[in-house]
């Protein structure tokens, strides 16, 4: 999936939960090495392209800040992470997958409680106002 974040996206990635966009940085691989090498991608070269040093262009790092936990509790962070943007997809692609799973669950449940507790005399008495 090739995609272009911005500043300021709500995203996922391979933290659990939901990030702020803050910064992208450019990187490019590092011609002193063979092309597609390890050394190449490890020795990476990021910020402004100069093409006596810079190789082929790598996938930017995106860095963001927690806004939201996985099941969608605000939370405040000030500490940044980042990843290859590989590893980083519109929040809205996840929340449309988590809010599916929710609800095909939320639909196996009321089958198990209709299909096991139908009959009001097989709730227990202190239980059944819950």
């Amino acid at each position: 999936m090739n995609l272009q974040f911005n500043i300021g996206d709500l995203v996922t990635t391979y933290y659990s939960g939901f990030y702020r966009v803050t910064k992208i940085v450019r990187r490019w691989e590092n011609k002193k090495y063979p092309e597609g090498s390890f050394n190449a991608i490890a020795h990476d070269i990021v910020g402004e392209f100069d093409p006596n040093t810079c190789g082929r262009e790598m996938n930017p790092l995106i860095y963001f800040k927690q806004e939201y936990t996985a099941d969608g509790k605000p939370i405040k962070s000030n500490r940044t992470k980042f990843c290859d943007s590989s590893f980083v997809q519109p929040a809205f692609v996840s929340l449309k997958q988590f809010i599916k799973h929710h609800e095909e669950s939320i639909i196996r449940l009321n089958s198990i409680l209709e299909k096991e507790y139908s009959n009001a005399d097989k709730i227990p008495k202190n239980l059944s106002s819950t």
